[in-house]
């Protein structure tokens, strides 16, 4: 009876979406004056990035780019832009899981700094 009950329960979360993987949505504004080349994000916990989501698109100046992850039971991811001179700018522990919207900016010093709500 205990094993046909364990059976039950876990088809339960398998068919019932509890073990399914937690898609993410949010959005990335770009509003640092310059053109974005190339963005990464992976799990914090990750020693390696992923594939370039942009893929060979550009995210101009003042645009928006909608993107849905895999949360893979993560929520502090790391992200990483590259400019068109190859410079690169990495934020690390973003809580991704919480956030609607990612803002990237430059500050006094023109240094890229981002912000979420």
């Amino acid at each position: 009876m205990k094993n046909k009950l364990i059976l039950f329960v876990v088809c339960s979360m398998i068919f019932g979406g509890i073990i399914s993987a937690q898609e993410h949505k949010f959005q990335l504004l770009n509003q640092t004056e310059f053109d974005v080349y190339e963005i990464y994000i992976s799990p914090a916990e990750d020693e390696v990035w992923g594939e370039d989501i942009l893929d060979s698109l550009i995210l101009s100046y003042k645009d928006t780019i909608d993107i849905t992850i895999d949360l893979a039971d993560e929520c502090k991811w790391d992200l990483m832009i590259l400019d068109e001179l190859g410079n690169e700018f990495i934020w690390e522990d973003i809580p991704i899981c919480e956030i609607k919207k990612l803002l990237l900016y430059l500050d006094d010093e023109n240094i890229p700094q981002a912000i979420w709500e």
